[in-house]
């Protein structure tokens, strides 16, 4: 695991290995370590390797944001011409 804290925005970051899955197996540490932060008014974000390719995902997602983007801005440039 590795832990990574930003003091200024208050979030602190737990990166798992797949191996270090927290779903399957918490380890005990880390239940006191959310709430130590959680007291502090931290954002916790706890985050875990999949077992699928990056690379695919990571283009499926890229492609997914900007259809969005496409989408959204199709809508709000056919609002202005109905105004």
């Amino acid at each position: 695991m590795k832990t990574y804290i930003d003091n200024d925005d208050k979030i602190i970051e737990l990166w798992f290995t797949y191996n270090e899955n927290p779903n399957s197996i918490i380890p005990p540490t880390i239940d006191s370590i959310i709430d130590e932060y959680r007291k502090l008014k931290y954002k916790v974000c706890l985050y875990h390797s999949g077992t699928e390719e990056i690379t695919p995902i990571t283009s499926a997602l890229l492609i997914s944001n900007l259809q969005q983007l496409a989408d959204r801005e199709n809508k709000e440039q056919y609002e202005e011409l109905e105004m």
